[in-house]
């Protein structure tokens, strides 16, 4: 090869690099939200135009279920007292409130001038581990609220809980619940469009938009990952997973567009116990399949512990071609090379970490069920800087808008903290 076409070949090597180096950039402020924590990644950071740095903090009367939303000046966050909120973005002042007829778990998205969210409980009416699951005791149903006025514009009724969140598709709201149905649904007036029986009970997972048209979701008995066309529910295909685990149902699923990640509790095999449940032990595994045809890429144990009442998993994020996850087993955090599944850091940190986490500029950010925000390195996994707070951090993940961190706590607060706030905190309370 010639000197110019060594040239030519080294600078062709050096834009690649940049290019699969390149930082992911924040998204510009969205008028609309249409996924759970936004983008297939899961990993909500969204500009406002310009730096925002603004601390506030909100009570409502319910812990944080629902991971946030953000829509032009309006915070959206459900809470546990059944009711859904809107505050002012930059002072968390109290917009309007819609009051549900149950908890309302789910993440609001936001289609053109309306808010879609689902109520209903984890109580279950028929459990028969690992045959058969259906949650909902009390009413289970999706709205659509009135972005501007929270005034109520359409109620539609599930068989199972929606506690979990849905994806939209064209404008069409698809929810998979707790009796393991898929409904479609115009999201501006609550149309119907269709529905699909996926077998598999979901109940705080999310589906997924990851490409496309094609949308990813979970859940258990039977244990699975499913695939289906966002278009007509049509199942593009089904990886099913041993029915002694658990946890299906909980974990949302993260993709890069190629491949789709998440995690679930397997049976230890000296366990006494026939299936994970709630008191049982549990080994946390993290797993990525072919977003093509949902082949194993790869399947690796993670820790082992007691599985929690509620909340069995954690919420994935992919950020630089690695996938971070925290656990609801033990007080850990995991760095796992989206590739090879290969673990590059593990962190002990203060409690589980059952939510979701968000990363920039080479951080990740998540909370704690200790109290604690933490800002750590990820690349080496060396904290930053944490800071403790009047509240726990359950599933309530966080969202980053400009340069603050906005997260639900257990006691129904939500924060609005400065990313620098914590980079430089010490552990004092706030």
């Amino acid at each position: 090869m010639n000197v110019a076409g060594k040239a030519c070949l080294l600078l062709v090597l050096l834009v690649c690099a940049c290019a699969s180096s390149r930082e992911p950039t924040a998204h510009p402020m969205p008028p609309q939200w249409h996924a759970f924590r936004l983008n297939p990644e899961l990993n909500p950071v969204v500009s406002p135009g310009g730096t925002m740095a603004v601390r506030w903090a909100y009570k409502t009367g319910g812990g944080i279920s629902s991971s946030p939303t953000v829509s032009g000046e309006t915070v959206f966050v459900a809470s546990n007292d059944h009711r859904l909120y809107a505050l002012d973005l930059r002072t968390g002042r109290l917009r309007w409130t819609f009051t549900a007829d149950n908890q309302i778990m789910t993440a609001p998205l936001v289609v053109q001038d309306v808010i879609v969210v689902g109520e209903g409980d984890n109580y279950g009416t028929m459990f028969d581990p690992p045959n058969y699951l259906l949650l909902g005791k009390g009413p289970s149903g999706l709205f659509g609220v009135d972005a501007e006025t929270g005034k109520e514009r359409w109620r539609w009724s599930l068989p199972g809980s929606a506690m979990p969140t849905g994806a939209v598709v064209d404008g069409v709201y698809e929810q998979h619940d707790a009796a393991g149905m898929l409904f479609a649904l115009n999201a501006r007036d609550g149309r119907y469009r269709w529905r699909q029986y996926l077998r598999s009970t979901a109940t705080m997972s999310a589906a997924n938009n990851f490409r496309g048209h094609e949308v990813v979701t979970a859940g258990d008995y039977p244990n699975s990952v499913i695939a289906f066309d966002g278009t007509n529910g049509r199942i593009r295909w089904r990886t099913r997973f041993s029915d002694q685990g658990a946890a299906f149902d909980d974990c949302p699923q993260a993709s890069d567009g190629r491949s789709i990640y998440g995690m679930y509790l397997a049976r230890p095999s000296d366990s006494r116990f026939a299936f994970v449940g709630y008191t049982t032990p549990g080994i946390e595994r993290a797993y990525a399949l072919d977003g093509k045809n949902g082949k194993v890429i790869w399947d690796v144990p993670l820790a082992r512990g007691t599985v929690p009442i509620n909340n069995a998993a954690a919420i994935p994020l992919i950020y630089r071609d690695v996938m971070y996850l925290g656990s609801a087993i033990v007080p850990q955090v995991f760095a796992v090379d989206a590739r090879s599944g290969k673990v590059r850091w593990r962190l002990h940190v203060a409690g589980p970490v059952k939510g979701g986490m968000v990363a920039t500029a080479g951080r990740v950010y998540f909370g704690d069920l200790g109290g604690y925000v933490w800002a750590v390195d990820s690349k080496t996994g060396n904290v930053v800087g944490k800071q403790k707070m009047h509240d726990k951090f359950n599933v309530g993940s966080p969202i980053i808008v400009g340069q603050t961190l906005i997260i639900g706590g257990n006691k129904g607060y939500v924060f609005a903290i400065p990313l620098n706030a914590i980079t430089r905190s010490a552990t004092r309370a706030h």
